[in-house]
């Protein structure tokens, strides 16, 4: 076999193989592998993790482009690895997507033990708790007053007011 380069490559229309010698009736297995290392560079600014399973995909389509120049059979390579790369990346890659159910934010102050710092009385519409170093406005669920100092169990976020009650 002898050493070819890639100049030589794109003007005689033929890879090589160890020994086996495939001929291409044009370079259009290049274009793909060009799409292909686009769209993976492109991943890196556009995030979504979207463009570098495409971008599989067509890589998936240049190879097939290496043995066939039929448009038709291109077209197909690349429905059905984008559909099977979408779907394994989908089944295997962690996104970052949050299970639902997950307490984020405010959602994670309840179950918590806050102190009242003013009185809670719904009657009076006053009432703060300290949670966290933070100041909250607070709302008894059974329309109590609960006096400064008390500890009380956050029940739920309404709004901006935590509704608790008295542990």
């Amino acid at each position: 076999m002898t050493s070819v380069s890639l100049i030589q490559l794109l003007a005689t229309d033929y890879l090589s193989f160890g020994d086996h010698i495939v001929a291409t009736d044009s370079p259009v297995w290049l274009y793909y592998f060009t799409a292909a290392f686009a769209l993976a560079v492109l991943e890196i600014f556009i995030p979504g993790f979207v463009l570098l399973p495409l971008g599989l995909a067509v890589a998936l389509t240049g190879v097939s482009a290496l043995f066939t120049s039929m448009l038709e059979i291109h077209l197909v390579v690349l429905v059905l690895s984008t559909i099977a790369v979408f779907w394994l990346s989908k089944k295997y890659v962690h996104t970052g997507k949050r299970e639902k159910g997950t307490a984020t934010n405010v959602d994670d102050l309840i179950g918590k033990v806050a102190v009242v710092e003013e009185e809670i009385s719904d009657a009076k519409n006053t009432g703060y708790v300290r949670l966290y170093g933070t100041s909250w406005r607070a709302v008894s669920v059974y329309d109590d007053c609960i006096p400064v100092g008390s500890k009380v169990f956050i029940e739920k976020v309404s709004g901006n007011k935590l509704v608790v009650s008295t542990t």
